[in-house]
């Protein structure tokens, strides 16, 4: 049987035994009110929340656009200087397979320390597909590229031939998470549990 005096002891073993509870990196724009438009620049801020370790011991970051929070659409910026709290972007107009997402987020990766910190999720609005339209010897239509928006059902998720691939950070997270809580807190529980 399981103690509901243990859980405070409990607790602290779980958030002892992670080190994603704790950033020094909190972003503060996007959240989740913000709207961008795609095809324009965008400000991407954040501050120092105090934690370890400071953002002067954090590496240069790049910032990953997410389709939802696990399709990754495409880099923002590289070498971002975590000290200047800001940077601008530019929203590109193309999501190709983000289209249908109902919200997007953003991921500041750091390699040393190999470190990531997450937005809430927010919205982009004017999503488009480049499509080249062509011309008929009949007709006088430019051949200029032309913006179409689109509507397409969603391309299942982990399906095919390196579905995974630019999902190898949160993949390296997850099996760390699943070994803290299979080796350290299950085991944990099971001895208390039983010295009782």
């Amino acid at each position: 049987m399981f103690s509901p005096a243990l859980l405070p002891t409990c607790l602290f073993i779980l958030i002892a035994s992670s080190q994603h509870v704790v950033a020094s990196l909190h972003p503060y724009k996007p959240i989740k009110t913000t709207i961008y438009a795609a095809g324009q620049p965008a400000q991407v801020m954040w501050v120092d929340d105090g934690h370890k370790p400071k953002l002067a011991k954090v590496g240069p970051m790049r910032i990953d656009l997410f389709a939802g929070f696990d399709t990754y659409l495409t880099t923002l910026a590289r070498n971002v200087n975590p000290l200047g709290k800001s940077k601008q972007v530019q929203i590109p107009s193309d999501m190709g397979q983000g289209l249908n997402a109902s919200y997007f987020t953003m991921r500041f990766i750091s390699e040393k320390p190999p470190l990531t910190f997450y937005t809430t999720g927010f919205k982009i609005t004017n999503l488009t597909i480049a499509n080249s339209s062509t011309t008929s010897p009949s007709s006088t239509a430019s051949t200029d590229p032309a913006q179409k928006t689109t509507h397409d059902d969603p391309l299942p998720l982990g399906k095919g031939p390196g579905a995974h691939a630019y999902n190898a950070n949160q993949k390296i997270d997850l099996e760390r998470a699943k070994f803290r809580v299979v080796f350290i807190l299950w085991p944990t529980l099971i001895g208390i549990t039983m010295a009782l």
